[in-house]
């Protein structure tokens, strides 16, 4: 009989973080793992105008071809930490601590119950109002994305009536109960990361996404311009050249911050241009995990990098796959 086994190794890696004359307002910034979206309240940073008075915070992570989705890696890229909010949102260590989206939130006793309650007034950068009806649309849209990151996966399969959605046998997952601005997710079984995932992958608009194919999530056009629900909106973009975003006056959080708008050069997951960039000051946030960036960059006086522990986690399968 062959048997399939799985080692599991845990490690603590380091990711450098640069930025320049940036001072967060009236509290400590908690640095945290970059590739996730977590309380770092952009929206009190203070940053030193340019030459022409301008208050503009450039950083790299913009679109290439189009902007990354949030289903992969929901705020690995710079435009996912800022153009969209969660439904709560989790302090540096990705623990999960107050709403964002929603005014309050409760778990019930047995962890099988947890409900949201929206905020009045919120509205997406269109200006058209940010529903319960959105937050299930995305729920429901997103479990169909054969993408999906794990652990949203994992939850979602965990709520009442998804077997049933998934197979084609119900119009939706029972589970999840609107009434008004109040929405509700009941689970057929425990998921211990729940919170997280809601604090994780953001609500969508359902009148720009609802006739759209989830099975090629990418190529929707609404990812060519997305329209979002954070404290930036897009203001242009010229794909692989330059994005900008201005601060969206309709948010309902303003901060006390100073940035006016956030400039973003193009990258992929790796960025062969950030010494370059960092040399010539368009970088004045970005991180990295490239030891040769950390080196050179460290050597810039305009320039402060921060190393923060960042824990990965990797698999190794053995016996996977029959000898030939």
């Amino acid at each position: 009989m062959k048997m399939n086994s799985c080692l599991i190794f845990l490690s603590i890696i380091n990711k450098y973080l640069f930025m320049r004359a940036i001072v967060s307002i009236g509290r400590v910034f908690h640095y945290g793992n970059e590739q996730f979206a977590y309380d770092w309240r952009i929206i009190d940073w203070d940053i030193k105008p340019d030459a022409n008075g301008k208050r503009t915070l450039y950083s790299n992570g913009g679109p290439i071809e189009f902007f990354e989705t949030v289903f992969v890696n929901p705020g690995y890229y710079m435009p996912q930490k800022f153009l969209f909010d969660r439904l709560i949102v989790a302090d540096e260590n990705l623990t999960p601590k107050k709403g964002q989206l929603a005014s309050k939130y409760s778990v019930s006793a047995d962890g099988l119950s947890i409900e949201f309650v929206l905020r009045d007034g919120i509205t997406w950068h269109d200006g058209v109002p940010i529903t319960t009806e959105d937050v299930k649309f995305t729920v429901e849209y997103s479990a169909k994305v054969p993408q999906l990151n794990a652990v949203a996966a994992n939850t979602y399969s965990c709520l009442q009536g998804y077997q049933a959605y998934i197979q084609g046998k119900a119009a939706e997952i029972s589970g999840i109960v609107i009434d008004g601005n109040k929405i509700t997710f009941n689970f057929e079984k425990l998921d211990p990361n729940a919170l997280l995932t809601f604090s994780q992958w953001p609500p969508l608009p359902k009148h720009l996404l609802n006739n759209t194919d989830p099975l090629q999530a990418q190529r929707a056009s609404y990812w060519q311009a997305p329209i979002g629900s954070g404290p930036f909106k897009l203001e242009k973009v010229s794909m692989n050249n330059y994005a900008t975003f201005i601060r969206y006056k309709g948010y309902w959080d303003q901060g006390v911050g100073n940035i006016e708008r956030i400039q973003l050069y193009p990258s992929s997951e790796s960025d062969p241009n950030l010494v370059i960039n960092t040399e010539a000051g368009l970088v004045d946030y970005a991180f990295s995990k490239t030891v040769s960036d950390v080196t050179a960059i460290e050597k810039m006086v305009h320039m402060n990098v921060h190393p923060v522990d960042i824990r990965y986690t990797r698999l190794f399968y053995v016996n996977k796959f029959p000898r030939k």
